[in-house]
């Protein structure tokens, strides 16, 4: 059966990062995240999770890491049963060579829903918002603005500022990409 695990970051929860309660999780599993500011970059590692900002995206704020890796990474056949709910997600850049993309969200060979979030202030040379391949993506109440598709290179050109999708079947509900 299916286990609730907490994020907190003020130590109210099971635990005080989101990659934390990834790694301890199984497929299945619900992570519920309190709302706060979570400087990291997550991995859901193949695993079918619900993650949900409890205080939704207007108080559940995710940021990237640092540089060269995308704020969230879905890359390993996460399934159907994969949610991401009620997060502002930003920061992220990738645009350190010229091969890096999915700056937001980099999402491959995955299904996931992806609900009520902000997706802003993130850099890469393709799909700064987020790069989409393979996959089969449900988005609803998404917003995204001010991504940056850098330039490759001297004199080369960036993709896909808000969202980049190749291969991949969308069904978007109330997504807003605007400056």
């Amino acid at each position: 059966s299916a286990d609730t695990l907490t994020v907190d970051i003020g130590g109210g929860g099971q635990f005080t990062s989101l990659g934390a309660a990834i790694d301890a999780a199984s497929s299945g599993d619900v992570i519920e995240v309190a709302p706060g500011t979570y400087i990291e970059d997550v991995d859901l590692q193949g695993k079918d999770l619900e993650i949900v900002g409890t205080g939704g995206s207007a108080q559940t704020f995710l940021l990237g890491a640092g540089v060269g890796e995308p704020a969230v990474r879905m890359t390993n056949g996460e399934g159907p049963g994969t949610l991401l709910q009620g997060f502002d997600i930003s920061g992220a850049n990738t645009a350190i060579d010229d091969t890096l993309i999915g700056g937001c969200l980099h999402v491959v060979g995955a299904e996931p829903t992806l609900r009520d979030l902000v997706i802003h202030d993130c850099v890469a040379h393709v799909g700064a918002g987020m790069w989409l391949h393979e996959s089969e993506v449900i988005l609803e109440d998404v917003e995204l603005f001010d991504n940056v598709a850098s330039p490759v290179g001297d004199g080369g050109e960036g993709y896909g500022g808000g969202i980049y999708a190749s291969g991949s079947e969308l069904s978007l509900d109330g997504v807003d990409a605007h400056d």
